[in-house]
């Protein structure tokens, strides 16, 4: 394994523009397949064999429906009611045009129309309801939904989306994320007293990590993948990304200071501590492959 790493080591120094642009170039192909072809997760999520796995299998037997609901909740501006006419003309214009936008809606329904107000009528839910089941809604129709509403957001009503379809939005990565970035990048940069060698570590795992996401995202397309599945790749991809780096990059600057060239230094780290990453990585996959055999015992 070391023979070999530290080959693709020196092969990688000697043609670093191309390994570079080559990555990049990487990137961008599938980032544009992922762009066209869109997301299709999939959040069918269950535990065989539950308590309540069984209520629901039981409660789809004996009440089999063809038809799903979106709720959308609304909540008023301040000294404002939702029956008042403005109010409800934006909502029920906004509910025509997502029910022109989609053909497997079959009726939409405002507040005003249901009367489901509380009691100071600054608060209540309209209706959507599709003639297909819920994890048959597509991704299409979603954000049919989730475009149309910022119309109504715009306008100062609070809306906010329940009922049977679910809306788990893509979720790439956060503020949380962001500050952890920056503070790893400031004590690397206080470690290796360098700012390039602080930042490399964080920008070989970005790229790793948008990569990695944009395949989910095309797979999404052909295999059931949950939405978590984004946020547990950016947690993920960050760290290990951040940390295998720093293993290479610390062998490398050892190499240096014992007098090696840039070009040897490279290639025996890539072969010493780069046989660890590997290790380790394929570690890291097992333990994820593992997942998808597990069994749940109640």
């Amino acid at each position: 394994m070391a023979k070999y790493l530290y080959k693709l080591g020196k092969l990688a120094v000697n043609n670093s523009k191309k390994i570079i642009g080559g990555s990049i170039f990487i990137l961008l192909v599938i980032a544009i397949i992922a762009m066209n072809l869109g997301s299709n997760f999939s959040e069918d999520m269950s535990i065989p064999g539950s308590e309540s796995e069984k209520a629901l299998h039981l409660i789809k037997k004996e009440f089999p429906t063809n038809t799903s609901q979106v709720q959308l909740v609304f909540n008023a501006p301040e000294n404002k009611t939702l029956d008042s006419e403005e109010i409800n003309n934006i909502i029920t214009d906004t509910l025509k045009v997502i029910k022109e936008k989609d053909s497997h809606i079959v009726s939409v329904a405002s507040p005003l129309e249901l009367g489901n107000f509380n009691k100071d009528k600054n608060i209540g839910y309209a209706i959507v309801t599709y003639n297909v089941v819920a994890d048959k809604v597509s991704e299409k129709s979603k954000e049919n939904i989730i475009e149309n509403i910022e119309n109504i957001r715009d306008a100062g009503i609070q809306t906010e989306l329940s009922g049977d379809v679910s809306f788990s939005e893509m979720e790439i990565g956060g503020i949380t994320e962001v500050i952890g970035v920056v503070v790893a990048f400031v004590i690397l940069a206080i470690t290796f007293i360098s700012l390039l060698a602080a930042g490399l570590p964080i920008i070989t795992a970005v790229i790793g990590l948008a990569i990695g996401i944009f395949l989910i995202m095309i797979g999404t397309n052909y295999l059931d993948i949950t939405s978590v599945s984004i946020t547990l790749a950016a947690m993920l991809g960050l760290a290990v990304g951040i940390d295998y780096a720093l293993f290479i990059m610390t062998r490398f600057r050892q190499q240096r200071k014992e007098g090696y060239s840039v070009q040897e230094s490279v290639a025996i780290a890539n072969g010493t501590a780069g046989s660890a990453v590997v290790f380790a990585g394929i570690t890291v996959i097992v333990a994820l492959v593992g997942l998808s055999v597990a069994k749940y015992h109640f």
